[in-house]
């Protein structure tokens, strides 16, 4: 398991982007299963997960328009739910730790959150189902292969060394 818990290297990621215009996300197709809101949500979260560095970020690429295409895909009714849920257990644990959205915490409270939610200490084993199925589908939208990758280009393969 991938933790993003605690250290200066978490804390050096920087603050998401997610100042993005949630209609970008996706282009000319907008979004197909969630909600701007969610989107939105999924935009701040994502980016902890893969932040903009050297390379490009989460957002970068374009992760939550692959999600969002997951969700609006032929397996996207087992998900969604899951989606629906997670994200609103998230807001609300946020909204209860921090008095804020998740979107309005700095950069340390959502990775504050985003561990606790990892570790299972927040809402125990559905908070870390929620955790691990976003960070799933974010690593398969970031490492995906060119044809499938949010934006039909691979970063991370470069940030690898693989240049397919």
């Amino acid at each position: 398991m991938v933790s993003i818990a605690g250290g200066t290297a978490a804390l050096a990621w920087g603050k998401p982007a997610v100042d993005l215009v949630v209609d970008s996300l996706s282009g000319a197709r907008g979004l197909r299963a969630l909600t701007p809101r969610q989107a939105k949500l999924l935009q701040a979260i994502t980016e902890q997960l893969v932040p903009t560095d050297d390379f490009p970020g989460a957002n970068n690429v374009g992760v939550v328009s692959y999600i969002d295409g997951v969700l609006a895909g032929p397996y996207g009714r087992f998900y969604e739910s899951q989606y629906q849920h997670g994200l609103e257990m998230m807001e609300a644990y946020s909204v209860n730790t921090f008095k804020k959205d998740f979107v309005s915490l700095d950069p340390a409270q959502q990775i504050d959150v985003l561990s606790q939610f990892e570790s299972g200490k927040a809402l125990g084993e559905p908070g870390q189902r929620i955790f691990n199925l976003i960070l799933v589908h974010t690593f398969e939208g970031y490492y995906a292969q060119s044809g499938h990758s949010a934006d039909g280009a691979n970063p991370s393969w470069k940030m690898i060394g693989f240049e397919g």
